[in-house]
């Protein structure tokens, strides 16, 4: 299994996923990528009518989608992709992480993993009681953010929802939201929340009819939130939040 933090040797784990998750990728010919990548890197927050882009990267940057059977990338970098922090001028950090940006998959001892997974899949979810989810937001929106001093804010967002795209000045957006969450999730009429929080944080799964999760999966790809029996929920935000 050639996992997904194999981006680099100082970039392990983005958003990595175990072996036994194969289908991050499978999603339709609707919801062609997930974090998919648009021609122009016209920015997360407007991918197009169909979701080109909801976490888009350059147009030489054309390997997220290709996965592979093994999931080889899921938020993949590659080689010449150099540190997805250059998708364009527009968009200078969708999932940034610097060639120096040693540390988003280790925030800390206490939330070792923000939008990775242990070897054993055991704690994206178990940020504590009040952060039930990993891109998930509780009402004040405090506390994913409490990461190390590098990367202070890896999907967090303050108790403002100001600084997840002030982490550092290092890390400058992670995926950023604006200070009353305004942007990220409206990227069209079809996709109404991407990696969204509204402004009562009601629930990022809550896309439309059509795009039914955030990193959403089809039927056939059971979810991202099934990478083993130990993390029921990756990205996904169950409905009673």
């Amino acid at each position: 299994m050639v996992k997904v933090h194999r981006l680099f040797s100082r970039v392990k784990n983005v958003i990595s996923i175990e072996g036994h998750c194969q289908t991050v990728h499978r999603l339709s010919s609707r919801v062609k990528n997930v974090i998919s990548i648009e021609g122009h890197c016209q920015t997360v927050h407007r991918p197009s009518s169909r979701v080109k882009n909801v976490i888009s990267i350059e147009r030489h940057c054309q390997t997220v989608q290709r996965l592979s059977s093994l999931v080889k990338n899921v938020i993949s970098i590659e080689i010449h992709c150099q540190t997805v922090h250059r998708p364009s001028s527009r968009v200078k950090n969708v999932i940034s992480i610097e060639r120096h940006c040693q540390t988003v998959h280790r925030p800390s001892s206490r939330v070792k993993n923000v939008i990775s997974i242990e070897r054993h899949c055991q704690t994206v979810h178990r940020l504590s009681s009040r952060v039930k989810n990993v891109i998930s937001i509780e009402r004040h929106c405090q506390t994913v953010q409490r990461l190390s001093s590098l990367v202070k804010n890896v999907i967090s967002i303050e108790i403002h929802c100001q600084t997840v795209h002030r982490p550092s000045s290092r890390v400058k957006n992670v995926i950023s939201i604006e200070r009353h969450c305004q942007t990220v999730h409206r990227p069209s009429s079809r996709v109404k929340n991407v990696i969204s929080i509204e402004r009562h944080c009601q629930t990022v799964h809550r896309l439309s009819s059509r795009d039914k999760n955030v990193i959403s999966i089809e039927r056939h790809c059971r979810t991202v939130h099934r990478l083993s029996s130990h993390v029921n929920l990756f990205t996904s935000i169950e409905r009673r939040w």
